[in-house]
C-alpha cells in the first residue's frame, strides 16, 4: 500500500480532526506528529482496498474497500503504550 495517500477533514465546529489513511506506517506518524500539535480528539481511520487474489471472482475483490480501523487518540495511546 501507498503512504502517500493521505485526506484530512478538519471539522471548524468541533474540537476534531478527521484523517484517513490506507496504512498503519501513515497512522503511526500522524499520530506521533498531531498528538504534539493538537490537543483536540483526533480520529485516525485505516482505509484497506483489497487487492484481487483470484482472477474469476466477480465483481473483482479491488472494487471492494472497507474501513477496518477506527482509532481515536486517546485509545490508540494506550493501545501502543
Amino acid at each position: 500500500m501507498s503512504l502517500t495517500s493521505v485526506q484530512a477533514k478538519l471539522c471548524a465546529f468541533a474540537l476534531c480532526s478527521i484523517f484517513y489513511v490506507n496504512s498503519l506506517q501513515v497512522a503511526w506518524i500522524l499520530h506521533q506528529v498531531l498528538h504534539k500539535l493538537f490537543r483536540s480528539l483526533i480520529y485516525i481511520e485505516l482505509i484497506v482496498v483489497l487487492t484481487p487474489t483470484i482472477s474469476w471472482v466477480r465483481p473483482p475483490l479491488s472494487l471492494i474497500s472497507t474501513s477496518i480501523l477506527t482509532l481515536g487518540l486517546l485509545s490508540f495511546v494506550e493501545i501502543l503504550s
